[in-house]
């Protein structure tokens, strides 16, 4: 059940977007429902898919700081913005919570056209818990049991540790990953991004980090590590700001949402130099 007390006042899109469509059903569940926010234009637009945190327990897309500052920046520069919801635990496991991320992708592939949206140019954005699903997902997303999407543009990953599940779970870690990672080694690897990767990622991948915490960047770095071993293109970029100012600060911080705008604009681009580098151009 969702905790009521952190749904807050739903957001309320600026000028720029066109109107918004609520709870939007990608799938059976009462939890597959997201809303898009939509601007104006005669061309269609690129589409940025968020996936909240909240300790794959907890969490909500009417959430304030899931999506304000976020989607007035991105609508106010041509961005259409899907916030999803997803099963959350103990009604699903991560790996279900994954399988969530990518019916809604698919989803919106599928309806691109109804609603002016640029199929190409789709990005899959997560923090915290909703970074490891989105992480997940771009790892390997042919372990999807159900409806595997299309290829998607990118990928950006904002501050999880839990890209190597047993890594974390075999050194002391925050109590709640207990009841949702459990004590099986083999369940930490299906559920663990780096070890789910046999193959180059499905998109570039950027990876945001806090500077303030070893945890995340040594996951960060070990999972960019890997997948450029394997052909694929990620950057990793360490930001001075803490892991929930992470999530509120993108849309407002001028320096950090403009490093992530510019992986946004060209992926390819701003990945291909590797591990722990961004163009400032």
């Amino acid at each position: 059940m969702r905790s009521c007390q952190l749904l807050g006042v739903p957001f309320q899109p600026g000028p720029e977007a066109v109107g918004v469509v609520r709870d939007m059903a990608y799938g059976d569940d009462a939890a597959h429902r997201l809303d898009l926010y939509r601007v104006s234009s005669r061309d269609p637009t690129p589409v940025i898919v968020y996936v909240h945190g909240g300790g794959w327990q907890r969490g909500d897309k009417a959430m304030t700081r899931v999506v304000g500052r976020k989607a007035q920046h991105w609508l106010a520069r041509g961005w259409a913005v899907a916030v999803i919801n997803y099963r959350l635990f103990p009604e699903t496991d991560v790996l279900g919570q994954a399988e969530d991320v990518g019916r809604s992708l698919a989803f919106l592939q599928r309806e691109a056209s109804v609603h002016n949206l640029d199929r190409g140019r789709i990005a899959l954005v997560g923090h915290s818990a909703g970074a490891h699903l989105v992480a997940l997902l771009a790892a390997n997303p042919q372990r999807m049991r159900t409806m595997q999407p299309d290829p998607w543009q990118s990928t950006v990953i904002i501050d999880t540790a839990m890209l190597d599940v047993p890594g974390v779970m075999r050194r002391p870690h925050f109590g709640f990953y207990d009841p949702v990672f459990g004590s099986d080694p083999d369940y930490w690897r299906a559920a663990s991004p780096l070890h789910a990767m046999q193959r180059a990622p499905a998109t570039p991948i950027l990876i945001v980090v806090s500077a303030r915490r070893a945890d995340s960047r040594r996951a960060a770095e070990a999972f960019a590590g890997r997948a450029v071993e394997l052909g694929g293109r990620v950057c990793v970029l360490p930001v001075r700001l803490g892991h929930a100012a992470l999530n509120q600060a993108l849309g407002s911080d001028p320096v950090y949402t403009a490093a992530v705008d510019r992986f946004l604009q060209n992926p390819e681009r701003q990945a291909a130099a590797g591990v722990g580098i961004l163009e400032d151009s």
